[in-house]
């Protein structure tokens, strides 16, 4: 790897590092911003963009918002409520 390129790798991650340390310190324990929050607005900024990579899958951060709002709507049908905290046990999956 060249210098240069070694060196725009080092500034866009130090450029990232800023930009989430600017992000974070909004949020507080009052605050009412959530991570929830920040992923929403990930997905409405880069809906097609590759959220992860897992086992030979790459969803898109709009594909990850489709199974999440499956989930939430099972979950509405179920009659939970949008305080109540719910444990998966599932497998290690997307």
């Amino acid at each position: 790897m060249g210098m240069w390129t070694r060196l725009t790798r080092e500034v866009e991650l130090i450029t990232g590092l800023q930009r989430t340390l600017k992000a974070s310190e909004v949020v507080g324990a009052d605050s009412e911003l959530t991570i929830g929050d920040d992923i929403e607005r990930t997905v409405d900024r880069f809906p097609n963009n590759l959220a992860f990579r897992f086992e030979g899958q790459s969803p898109s951060y709009a594909q990850c918002d489709a199974r999440k709002n499956r989930v939430a709507h099972w979950a509405l049908a179920k009659g939970l409520k949008k305080v109540v905290a719910v444990a998966l046990f599932m497998t290690n999956r997307p």
